[in-house]
């Protein structure tokens, strides 16, 4: 490795273990859930493309049971230094428009989405601009506390039929 490459691997080490400098995770999660079976659809690299991410979205709208948890690169955000052309992507308002009108057009409940979690799309944009995209798109949907920057610990407390008053513990880290 040369010498640029790595001052630059560990500068960016430097600088993450210094944003996150005593928590093991950016954001806990915890949920109460009233069913004894849940399901989670996972949505992560969409890269803004509205029909996927329309469908993922509606099917999670039929089941009040399933929950959404959004991982990372639902934009595309290409930069100067991506291997995407910033001429072949949508502008930024508009990819963000496109979440919003997903989201609230699909009919799933706000609180069936339990995280909105950065990717590296987003972090692009927030190295350049320190603008955290995922936050502001939790703001504009009104759900600014289930935004996570790098990643969260989700803990769900599910129903547990066969022991009256208790529940079941399951942990997802991410």
């Amino acid at each position: 490795m040369d010498l640029a490459k790595e001052r630059r691997v560990l500068a960016a080490n430097e600088y993450y273990k210094a944003s996150h400098e005593g928590d093991d995770f950016s954001k806990k999660f915890e949920y109460n859930i009233p069913e004894t079976t849940m399901y989670i659809k996972v949505i992560s690299d969409n890269h803004n493309q509205l029909e996927p991410l329309m469908k993922d979205l509606q099917e999670a709208s039929l089941f009040k049971n399933m929950k959404v948890l959004f991982l990372g690169d639902q934009l595309n955000t290409a930069t100067k230094e991506s291997k995407t052309s910033v001429f072949e992507v949508k502008p930024i308002d508009v990819e963000i428009d496109t979440i919003q009108y997903a989201i609230e057009k699909s009919g799933i409940d706000k609180d069936q989405i339990l995280a909105y979690i950065d990717g590296n799309h987003e972090k692009r944009v927030k190295d350049i601009t320190s603008i955290k995209l995922g936050q502001y798109i939790t703001e504009k949907l009104g759900i600014p506390e289930k935004y996570a920057e790098n990643q969260a610990l989700i803990t769900l407390y599910l129903n547990d039929p066969k022991k009256e008053g208790q529940n079941r513990v399951l942990r997802s880290i991410g």
